[in-house]
């Protein structure tokens, strides 16, 4: 079902995109590499508290979860999901954003993950909720 759920995900991209090209070719443009992860402006918000000496407290937050001097210069990527373990549709998530995580962080940037309120349709339907 995920494997099924990605590659409609990714024909719609394309779709949307107006790329025409084959899967590998597709997937390569989509990538972040990590000669980008030196380029100043992948790290134009992140500089904003990772640069200023006025922004130690910032800092000093962000050297507290296992950051080093060297990836202050980094751009940081924040990863969302909607993962909870009490929907089918969703209890898988947590898993994918790992792997988002470590992909982000083979290409020499910083990820950071982070939750949101995921909902039920299914679990909801015929509720006020809906």
């Amino acid at each position: 079902m995920l494997s099924r759920s990605f590659g409609m995900r990714s024909s719609a991209l394309r779709a949307a995109s107006k790329v025409r090209s084959t899967p590998s070719s597709y997937a390569r443009t989509l990538s972040t590499t990590a000669s980008r992860a030196g380029d100043e402006t992948l790290n134009k918000f992140s500089s904003k508290i990772t640069q200023p000496k006025s922004q130690g407290a910032s800092q000093a937050m962000l050297y507290a979860t296992g950051l080093s001097e060297d990836d202050m210069n980094k751009a940081q990527v924040g990863i969302s999901s909607v993962w909870y373990e009490g929907n089918p549709c969703n209890m898988h998530l947590m898993d994918l954003s790992a792997v988002v995580r470590e992909s982000v962080a083979k290409a020499g940037l910083i990820p950071y993950r982070f939750n949101t309120i995921g909902v039920s349709d299914g679990m909801s339907m015929g509720t006020k909720g809906m």
